[in-house]
């Protein structure tokens, strides 16, 4: 009895493992897909995250391209308690400049997520993104 629960513990955990690679495969495509897109205009391509923590709110990634005048030209999110997330495009956001998107986000992830890419997008210029 004790092999067989230490083996669909072990097949559990393999399974986890791959499925985990998976999604950082997809995660990586992703980011080099922006990256092909915009590698020869002047826009920003930043990646923020939050960790859900101890409660039971999803983590989120957040790819974020913004252009010279601080509007939002790309944004994509991830957001999931499992492997099986993807990335979903935000149209809401696209066109946006990046000081108010923050007003129209409602959850505190979303909104971490989005002030971590935009701090990464202040020290690549060396200037704050949103003065306000």
């Amino acid at each position: 009895m004790f092999t067989y629960v230490l083996g669909i513990l072990m097949v559990t955990m393999v399974a986890q493992a791959a499925f985990g690679w998976f999604q950082i495969k997809r995660m990586y495509q992703s980011i080099e897909d922006l990256k092909k897109a915009y590698r020869h205009t002047p826009n920003l391509l930043a990646i923020g995250t939050a960790k859900s923590g101890l409660t039971f709110r999803p983590g989120v990634i957040v790819l974020v391209v913004v252009n010279e005048s601080d509007e939002i030209v790309d944004y994509y999110e991830m957001k999931g308690r499992t492997v099986f997330s993807r990335f979903n495009q935000k149209n809401d956001y696209i066109g946006c400049p990046a000081c108010s998107v923050t007003a129209l986000m409602k959850r505190k992830n979303d909104k971490a997520a989005f002030a971590s890419a935009l701090e990464q997008i202040s020290g690549k210029r060396k200037t704050a993104v949103c003065p306000c």
